[in-house]
């Protein structure tokens, strides 16, 4: 069997990715999906250790050609990087993307949905310095770093320097989502049946709270120029031209 892990991003789609995967007959990742497992960000792990997680996520797959989990908190952890490369050297990373001015809103709603956030939208934004200096949080990153999450090439940079770019696949949400021929492509990078068709693939999965309100567009313009640079340090990264943001 071969390995696959889904590092995130945090609300990208990454539910949607983990349904369209798993449900491939020649894929079987880690149950519950809820709450994820975040198995790499253990303050202290051994080989004991992945020989326990092997067998509580794995124990009885024998058939699959891939098993694996999705942990949208790893692409932000070059410890969980470093960790997976050692334990799993050859295993196929991938990421889901979405434009991050969109995705820093459904971060934030998100927070407020689970008593997380109180604060209004533009408020959040301008405090997220200080709140990223505050450790006090139950969550396994940060739960304030609305704009700084969408930093994409910050984190992306770990993973391609640890592992070799033919073992990392980076999605664009926008492009991937109900997108047959972006579903085939995956399949076929994994070497499984690139002709199956997920039952989830038009399903709509963990909607997103964004709506056309005022709170929302009056800072998103201001977003989109702020991550100008930074999805172009992206794009240059992944060599890939993303025309949907």
């Amino acid at each position: 069997m071969k390995e696959l892990f889904i590092i995130g991003a945090i609300r990208s789609g990454t539910t949607y990715l983990y349904k369209v995967l798993d449900e491939h007959p020649e894929i079987f990742l880690a149950k519950p999906i809820k709450p994820e497992s975040k198995f790499f960000l253990k303050k202290k792990l051994n080989n004991k250790d992945v020989e326990e997680y092997k067998k509580k996520y794995f124990k009885d797959v024998s058939s699959n050609h891939y098993v694996g989990e999705k942990s949208t908190s790893y692409l932000e952890s070059k410890t969980a990087c470093k960790r997976i490369k050692k334990y799993f050297p050859d295993a196929r990373i991938i990421v889901i993307l979405r434009n991050p001015a969109s995705r820093a809103y459904s971060n934030y709603k998100f927070s407020i949905k689970n008593n997380i956030e109180t604060l209004p939208f533009l408020e959040a934004l301008d405090m997220e310095n200080i709140r990223r200096k505050n450790k006090k949080f139950k969550t396994s990153v940060n739960p304030y770093l609305y704009f700084n999450r969408g930093k994409y090439y910050k984190y992306l940079k770990s993973y391609f320097n640890f592992f070799s770019r033919k073992q990392i696949k980076v999605l664009i949400f926008e492009e991937f989502l109900n997108n047959k021929s972006q579903h085939k492509d995956l399949y076929g990078w994994l070497g499984v049946n690139e002709n199956f068709l997920a039952p989830s693939f038009n399903k709509i999965i963990n909607k997103s709270p964004i709506k056309n309100n005022n709170d929302y567009l009056s800072v998103y313009k201001k977003l989109s120029k702020r991550y100008k640079t930074l999805n172009q340090k992206l794009e240059n990264l992944i060599k890939h031209k993303i025309t949907v943001w």
